[in-house]
């Protein structure tokens, strides 16, 4: 298992650093739609460098298990702070996001950066939870 830290919803932002508006309001990309797609990118499932070394079936048993399981940890992994990923799906996306073979759209590549820095901090493991709780001072 590999953890991936979450990254909240991103406005996407013209390279003047205008919000990008449609007819239905300010364009956003969530971190699941960056993962499994939404126009006006591909997301990094659809990716060729996801699909690097499966072939025909075997691709779409394992983009089909990653999207499932995207889809269904999306709520929780924003209130954790992190994606629980299979090492393969891991793999897989950090690739596609780090190295992908379809490049990012230029006009919209800067705002995908959060994602990006996301991909390179994927932890084997969870850090140990740490004592929040102030230390009891010593009686005076």
């Amino acid at each position: 298992m590999k953890y991936l830290p979450f990254v909240s919803t991103v406005e996407l932002r013209t390279l003047d650093d205008e919000p990008i508006v449609t007819e239905s309001g300010h364009l956003r990309i969530s971190h699941l739609d960056f993962l499994i797609g939404k126009l006006p990118i591909a997301g990094r499932l659809a990716d060729p460098e996801f699909a690097r070394g499966l072939e025909g079936g075997e691709f779409v048993e394992v983009q089909s298990e990653a999207r499932k399981n995207l889809r269904d940890q999306a709520a929780a992994a924003e209130a954790r702070g992190f994606w629980a990923l299979e090492n393969d799906h891991a793999k897989r996306i950090v690739a596609a996001t780090l190295k992908p073979a379809q490049p990012y759209p230029g006009q919209l590549a800067h705002n995908f950066a959060p994602f990006i820095k996301a991909a390179r901090g994927i932890l084997d493991e969870l850090p140990a939870v740490m004592d929040t709780q102030p230390a009891a001072s010593a009686p005076s």
